[in-house]
């Protein structure tokens, strides 16, 4: 029986990355330090982060410059270089080596075995090659490892026609496995592949989408817990 092709996603179901950019949220309304209080200061640049995210996406920059203009807003009246400075530092911690998740080897040692493994993962080009590069024992669970701007139906299908299909007769016969359900479930399940999503803390971005029923993917707490799922696969 031919091994099934398991798509996994790399930012926020292997290793930690939402996580930092909550911690520089806290940092940065620290930073600005002005009336409004810590909680509504982080309302205000999630929101905004969420409007620039539509535009641009995943781009290196978009954090950052969200913070400086949450800034620049909030304080027009006593907007100080320094501190804008300080903000924009932020950006090395953000981007700094991300931490793998406690089950991530687990879970790999498992599907190598069970499963034609792809590292599927979307970004900015230079941080998700740092990122994979920082973690080089992990190559050698991956068949391929795609690095792509931004996750689509028509990324999904172009994988899968160019590179997956010589693995498999079918996309039903293909596993997407990410903590996104704009990026890792609903590409994937548009080209007939199934889809597993991993509860992780993640970016309100990648789940403010319309128009997939829950009924089509399995959701599942952890990587451990999707190991269970995946051996009756």
């Amino acid at each position: 029986m031919n091994k099934k092709v398991l798509v996994i996603d790399a930012d926020d179901t292997l290793w930690k990355t939402q996580e930092r950019y909550e911690e520089a949220k806290r940092r940065f309304a620290k930073i600005i330090n002005g009336s409004l209080n810590e909680e509504d200061v982080i309302k205000f640049a999630d929101e905004l982060d969420l409007k620039r995210g539509m535009e641009f996406g995943y781009q290196r920059t978009r954090f950052i410059e969200s913070l400086v203009l949450t800034y620049a807003i909030l304080h027009s009246k006593d907007f100080d270089p320094k501190k804008e400075r300080e903000i924009k530092d932020l950006e090395n911690f953000v981007f700094d080596k991300a931490e793998l998740f406690p089950d991530t080897i687990h879970f790999l040692n498992f599907a190598k075995n069970k499963f034609i493994l792809v590292l599927f993962t979307a970004g900015d080009y230079e941080i998700q090659q740092k990122r994979i590069e920082d973690y080089p024992e992990l190559r050698k669970y991956f068949q391929h490892i795609f690095i792509i701007e931004k996750k689509s139906v028509e990324t999904a299908r172009n994988t899968y026609e160019e590179y997956l299909k010589s693995y498999v007769s079918s996309p039903e016969q293909v596993i997407s496995i990410g903590n996104s359900v704009r990026s890792d479930i609903i590409p994937w399940l548009e080209i007939g592949a199934k889809a597993i999503l991993i509860q992780r803390l993640s970016w309100e971005f990648e789940n403010m989408i319309d128009g997939v029923a829950a009924s089509q993917y399995t959701v599942c707490d952890s990587l451990l817990e999707a190991e269970k799922v995946l051996n009756f696969w």
